[in-house]
């Protein structure tokens, strides 16, 4: 079965326990060695503290200052308050009545359900028959007496399987159906037919998925047949073809959303990064869990469930597998290392230090037969991980051609000898580990009482690049961090069923994230910016950056999550309802101080050497103790829902409910007098008090016994990363002072760890005067719209016998509306009280124009707030068939159209304003998506048989019969997808009045903080060609170009078609980079074993096998993150008011300014032995 679609008819097709190319099942039981002492070595002094933090929390995280808060006044008629009360209160009340007070507990769905009807020979209803229901693999026995219509309803059922279903009533025959599977939230309908006969009835693997929402279902035999060097989830979900897994950080995009909108869940608990640092949704660097304990796995780009949320994008569900009534386990190690490694991309050639050893053992199986099942679950790397790049004429993955190897060996040198710091390399590689550690134990303590518990270990690190090596900057290994990150997650689940009619299930979970990023060379010593070459040499001057990165001199964070959770679902006839309280309590204990120990800037390698800085930033707490700045602060949010599942025909399935959420906490930031002062409102916001109510719709039909059509609508809220909201708490004005200080007297001998005392003066009277975070008053949860519909069909061609069947077609379509999104805006911008703050004037394309003495540092006060625009259309289709003969085929392709606001991909208030490409700062414009990939091609083959058995009958042989049984296995997994939007934008010409750098110029012109401006984010203008004079300005001239010719111009106007846009601003993100296409191979042999039922295998993964086969193939290339280029330094002649423009960039004909990294350009192999038992 193809692990991108569920078939939703198993009638179609095996049952799921059985292989689509014939080989013997694999058991649902998980797999993994007993873990001896491990809760006895985590149990330590600091987990207890944070634990006690946790219980003592209203005390703890009351926050500083509270007294005296005014507090904001939302918009909003009392009635319409009044309203949400009743509804929640109504939710809330409607679940309590139908199950006990809830326990503690977690979010989204990790059980299956099983419904059906019991029918006589004349097609009515029998009601008060016996349904039983078996778990075949762990014994579990439920029952059922079916109601007036003959409908029973089983819940909570343990995903997997197989079940035996069987039906009885007095005077008929029994009638049975077996080989049941079931995924985790999907609805497994049953039709049993009594009959006055002699025999019983079986039949098998007919039951039929009800599935409302486009979903994507990968089981555990499937996953261990795809390509996986990484041993990642992340491998798996990229097989829904509206999934895209990019870049070295492997960021994790779903339908063309913001890949910090996804909601990760394991075992039903909430694991994604809901604090929001890491590109690839998880709360760790690397998955939080073993990629052979997943029991199974799901994709849902838009679940109709009301039980789902926290989420704008989609959903990966991961369950886990569990323990069964035979032990079991498996085996893996692989390596890879450089001799494994592409030598050569392209042109150019690869020459690094790589190893990668992993390991992992799983074990299950019974403690008590029938009662009490066990699985453990260890896996581990050990990696020497390169990060490669060098100076122009190097050989290394990223060159920086603006910076030369002697002035990189010069400031090297200079750091040594003047400075006493070690500034480290440009490339080398460093050693990364990671250890998961999973112990699950299953209870069944009679027919009606199940529960669970679930231990959770994560903990590793990474070696990160504060700064991405770009055509002009260089980082050395100093400015690189060790980013080190511990989950530990405590889980509890008892599932009750009370009656036929009624079930339960209560829930708990505790989630403990910790954090921390120390620098390679350590933590003292400043961060420090040395230009290279001349100011105007063609590509713009280079850089050179040693010294801890700026966002790692005070930093640290603890993220705790509580959560809890009770829900009951109720047979009422053709209904199943479902109703469910959660509340959810997140602590944060966050130190984040930009610039703590100071980031000073040179002009040259000289002035390096002289200790004459251009400027000095500095930023501490009022106190110049960075620990009392640190955010600490609490949220809780309360969920409520209630839901039908209503059958109107036995054909005609509808699901409908609503989603209550409420925010609730009594942490404020300090109030800001001093910004109050500037804007009337208060600084101290918080999301206490905001709910939103999220309708769902859903229907599932069979107009035919081989097409199932669906569709739905809902509103989704939430997903949104914390530290957004954490901004505020941290960046208050009154703690905090950031100084930037450009007086030679002041600067100049700083010896890169003293900082000036004029300096520390200036921030210790700065209280009330920093930068603030702020929330809109006004501010709603952000949410989307979502409205889907799609279809999957089972097609029959007739005459091509078993070739030609169940042919599986497969379509969805979903439409998302932005209802409240967000984006930031900079309240100081062109505030009157702020000298020089007005424009006076504009530019030949209409922007503001601003002062000459414009004051280039003038600080931000940043509003998170809402905006409405932005919309997603996503359609995809595929097609798949398993052939008789052991080939399993597929091909899909998706489209995706999004567009955006603002991309948020930062976790910084000033990044997430400043490295958007904009005309108006405070007002993007609507534009493609950072995420969009408009067109996605995907395919996969997999091959199996007995290889080795027909070579040894082909010489006139006859195998052992372990022999016989070994399966040769091929598999290919082929992506083929669009390139990354990007956008054309100015540089800073820097040689206004001979003293201003890039970000002073661009300053001066557009009304922007120097260090917003610097990173070059102006669009672009493309004059008219009548309007463009060159070196001298002329009557009807909107551009003077200097030192470029007409015809070089319009050369590079055509190559990049910026042509298109003659006379306007070009948009962002209205350019795509080059295709990316990539094929994974693996190849797997069974190997002899000396007990019959095991198997071992010998594994060859190949990452990214175009390459191998030509050195031109699989070239990963994308313009640099965030994802603009600069055209030319632009200037304005302030006599004349036109663009004075110079340094025109090249364009490269193939690849426009996109470069390849070569690290993500080259194949990969890693061979391994698994074996399972």
């Amino acid at each position: 079965m193809d692990p991108d679609v569920q078939s939703t008819r198993a009638v179609r097709r095996p049952p799921l326990d059985s292989s689509r190319h014939g080989q013997p099942a694999r058991s649902p039981s998980g797999s993994r060695s007993p873990i001896d002492g491990v809760a006895s070595r985590l149990c330590g002094t600091r987990m207890t503290c944070r634990w006690r933090r946790m219980v003592l929390s209203r005390r703890y995280c009351a926050g500083r200052g509270r007294p005296n808060r005014l507090r904001v006044r939302r918009k909003g008629s009392l009635l319409m308050h009044i309203a949400r009360f009743a509804v929640v209160a109504a939710l809330f009340m409607g679940t309590v009545v139908l199950f006990l007070a809830p326990e503690p507990a977690s979010a989204q769905v990790t059980t299956g359900t099983l419904r059906g009807t019991v029918r006589g020979d004349d097609g009515a209803p029998i009601a008060e028959a016996e349904v039983t229901l078996i778990n075949e693999a762990t014994g579990d026995i439920r029952s059922a007496t079916t109601g007036a219509d003959g409908g029973f309803a089983f819940t909570n059922l343990q995903v997997g399987g197989p079940y035996h279903v069987t039906a009885n009533f007095a005077g008929f025959k029994p009638s049975e159906e077996k080989g049941i599977m079931l995924s985790a939230n999907r609805t497994r309908d049953v039709a049993l037919a009594l009959h006055l006969s002699e025999e019983v009835i079986e039949i098998t693997g007919t039951a039929v998925a009800r599935n409302t929402s486009n979903r994507t279902v990968v089981t555990a035999a499937e996953i261990d047949e795809l390509p996986s060097v990484n041993r990642d989830p992340r491998d798996v979900v990229r097989r829904n073809p509206e999934v895209t897994v990019e870049g070295g950080a492997r960021a994790l995009s779903i339908g063309g959303a913001n890949n910090r909108y996804n909601s990760i869940t394991i075992d039903g608990v909430r694991e994604d990064d809901d604090f929001g640092l890491n590109a690839s949704g998880y709360p760790t660097r690397r998955s939080p869990i073993a990629l052979s304990a997943v029991q199974e796995l799901t994709v849902d780009t838009s679940p109709f469930d009301v039980r789902y949320g926290k989420f704008l994008g989609g959903n990966v569900n991961i369950i886990t597998k569990s323990g069964t009534n035979e032990f079991k386990g498996s085996l893996v190690g692989t390596y890879s290392s450089d001799s494994f490694l592409g030598s050569k991309s392209g042109n150019r050639k690869i020459n690094v230090d790589y190893r990668d050893f992993r390991y992992g053992v799983t074990v299950g199986g019974p403690v008590i037969k029938d009662k009490l099942f066990f699985l453990a679950s260890i896996e581990g790397l050990n990696s020497t991980t390169p990060i490669d790049a060098g100076p122009n004429g190097s050989t290394a993955s990223t060159v920086v051609t603006q910076v030369s190897p002697d002035d990189m060996a010069m400031v090297q040198q200079i750091a040594k000898d003047v400075y006493g710091f070690d500034p480290g390399v440009p490339s080398q590689s460093g050693k990364e580990r990671d250890l998961k550690l999973l112990g699950k134990l299953d209870l069944t303590l009679n027919k009606d009482q199940r529960g669970s518990v679930i231990y959770q270990r994560t903990g590793g690190n990474s070696i990160q690049v504060g700064n991405t090596a770009t055509q002009s900057l260089l980082p050395l290994s100093s400015n690189w961090y060790d980013a080190r990150d511990t989950l530990n997650m405590f889980t509890g689940r008892w599932a009750s069923d009370w009656s036929d009619q009624l079930s339960t299930v209560a829930e708990a979970n505790v989630k403990l994230v910790s954090s921390r990023v120390p620098s390679l060379n350590g933590n003292n010593f400043m961060a420090a910016i040395i230009n290279t070459g001349a100011a105007n040499q063609p590509g713009g001057q280079g850089s050179i950056r040693l010294g801890p990165d700026p966002s790692r001199h005070a930093n640290r964070l603890d993220n705790d999550v509580i959560h809890t959770k009770g829900e009951a679902n109720y047979l009422l006839g053709a209904n199943l309802l479902t109703g469910g309280v959660e509340y959810e309590r997140t602590y944060i204990d966050n130190l984040f101080i930009q610039n703590a120990l100071g980031t000073a800037s040179y002009a040259s390698p000289t002035a390096f050497a002289n200790k004459t800085p251009t400027q000095i930033v500095y930023a501490n707490s009022t106190t110049l103790n960075p620990e009392d700045a640190a955010a600490n602060w609490h949220v809780g949010l309360w969920t409520a829902y209630l839901q039908d599942q209503f059958k109107l025909t036995p054909d005609l399935t509808l699901q409908g409910g609503l989603r209550f959420e409420m925010y609730q906490t009594g942490s404020r930031p300090p109030r800001n007098q001093n910004f109050v002062n500037r804007y009337g409102f208060e600084n101290n916001g918080s999301l206490n008090g905001r709910d939103i109510l999220e309708p769902r719709l859903g229907i599932s039909w069979l107009p035919l016994e081989n097409l199932n059509v669906r569709a739905g609508a809902g509103l989704y809220s939430g997903g949104t990363p914390a530290v957004w909201m954490s901004n505020n708490y941290t960046n208050d004005g009154t703690r905090t002072f950031s100084v930037t200080n450009r007086t030679a007297s002041v600067i100049n001998g700083f010896n890169g760890r003293d900082i000036p005392q004029a300096i520390l003066d200036a921030v210790k009277n700065g209280a009330g005067n920093g930068n603030v975070d702020v929330l809109d008053p006004d501010f709603k949860i952000p949410s989307v719209w979502k409205i889907g519909a799609g279809a999957d069909y089972f097609l029959d061609i007739p005459g091509t016998g078993e070739y030609g069947k169940s042919l599986e077609l497969r379509g969805n379509y979903t439409l998302t509306k932005v209802r409240s999104g967000v984006n930031w805006m900079d309240l100081r911008r062109n505030l009157a009280i702020l000298p020089n703050n007005i424009p006076i004037g504009n530019t030949p394309d209409g922007r503001p124009l601003y002062d000459p003495n414009f004051n280039t540092a003038r600080g931000f006060d940043m509003e998170l707030t809402n905006d409405s625009r932005g919309y997603g259309n996503v359609a995809s289709v595929v097609v798949q068939k398993a052939f008789p003969f052991g080939l399993f085929a597929s091909a899909s392709y998706a489209y995706t159209n999004t567009q955006e606001v603002s991309p948020g991909t930062s976790s910084v208030s000033t990044s997430n304003y400043g490295i958007v490409a904009v005309v108006d700062p405070n007002h993007p414009d609507l534009a493609v998506s950072n995420y969009e990939r408009r067109h996605r091609f995907t395919g996969a083959l997999e091959y199996s048989d007995t290889l080795v058995n027909r070579i040894v009958e082909a010489v006139g042989s006859e195998a052992p019969a372990d022999v016989k049984r070994m399966k040769t296995s091929f598999g290919v997994f082929m992506e083929s997808r669009s390139g990354q939007p990007y956008s054309w934008t100015f540089s800073g010409a820097t040689a206004a009045g001979g003293t201003d750098n890039t970000g002073q110029t661009l300053s001066r012109i557009f009304g922007e903080d120097s260090s917003i401006a610097s990173r070059n984010r102006e669009l672009f203008f493309v004059p008219q060609e009548s309007r463009t004079c060159m070196d001298t300005f002329t009557s009807g001239c909107d551009v003077v170009l200097k030192g470029i010719t007409k015809d070089e111009f319009n050369t590079f106007l055509s190559r990049t078609g910026l042509d298109a846009y003659r006379g306007k601003i070009s948009p962002r993100n209205a350019f795509y980079g080059p295709r990316y296409n990539r094929v994974d191979v693996r190849l797997a042999q069974d190997l002899p074993t000396p007990i019959a039922g095991q198997r071992g295998r010998f594994v060859i993964d190949i990452e990214n096998f175009g390459n191998l086969l030509s050195h031109n193939w699989g070239l990963f290339r994308q313009v640099a993150f965030p994802y603009y280029t600069p055209a030319v330094n632009v200037d304005v002649d302030r006599a004349t008011g036109a663009y004075v423009y110079s340094s025109l960039r090249s364009a490269n004909p193939t690849q426009g300014p996109s470069t390849t990294d070569l690290l993500l350009s080259v194949w990969r192999l890693s061979i391994g032995v698994m074996y399972d038992f």
